[in-house]
């Protein structure tokens, strides 16, 4: 863990509104991120106009308005949020080439509960109050959809968020509705694990093992 855990400190200040937070932690990590997501992304990112402008925006956008977290470990925030960063690429990427979606049926994610995503102190994790419980818990599960390998990801997204049928969803992807209905119940143990593994602050695990905690 880094000395002063300033990546929290940050992280923190950002949350309640301090923009230099948000500034601090742009200046220190934008440039390895930049180029993570360039390096993992490759030709997609060269079809954009601007990458840099791009995947600033993309940055801004994860931490502005995906769920809200709190981590200590500056290596772990850099590859968390490079990861949804080119998550949201991807989206704009899809959107633009179907351009077909009704945007307005998706879902915004919700920013309204702080999730820790450090190893719970004597292996104790904090439980939220009973009417924060329903925002807090659904923001776990966002958290752990966006940790899902691209392509189940996208298959609950289209699922859950933007409310498209399975015999949609197979049609966009080329496979049968029935196809499409068994492969998202087998991905389901997969999310529950993802959560469970948050909660108990292995972000680590998932970040290692390409979105499946074991």
């Amino acid at each position: 863990m880094e000395l002063g855990s300033e990546t929290r400190l940050w992280l923190q200040a950002w949350h309640e509104g301090d923009r230099s937070g948000l500034d601090r932690l742009l200046e220190r990590d934008l440039d390895w991120i930049r180029a993570r997501i360039t390096a993992r992304m490759g030709p997609l990112l060269k079809g954009l106009a601007d990458v840099d402008d791009f995947v600033q925006d993309a940055v801004v956008e994860v931490l502005g308005y995906g769920p809200r977290f709190l981590v200590s470990d500056q290596g772990q925030f850099r590859a968390l949020v490079a990861r949804i960063a080119e998550n949201v690429l991807r989206d704009r990427l899809r959107k633009a080439q179907a351009g077909r979606r009704d945007v307005g049926r998706q879902k915004e994610l919700p920013s309204d509960s702080m999730l820790v995503l450090d190893p719970p102190v004597d292996g104790a994790v904090t439980r939220p109050s009973m009417a924060a419980a329903k925002a807090h818990d659904r923001a776990w599960v966002n958290l752990a959809i966006e940790l899902l390998p691209s392509e189940d990801r996208n298959l609950v997204r289209m699922r859950d968020w933007d409310g498209r049928s399975f015999g949609e969803i197979g049609q966009e992807l080329g496979m049968g509705e029935d196809a499409v209905r068994m492969r998202y119940r087998r991905l389901l143990p997969t999310l529950a694990r993802n959560i469970r593994a948050l909660r108990e602050g292995r972000l680590p695990d998932l970040l290692a093992n390409g979105g499946g905690a074991g």
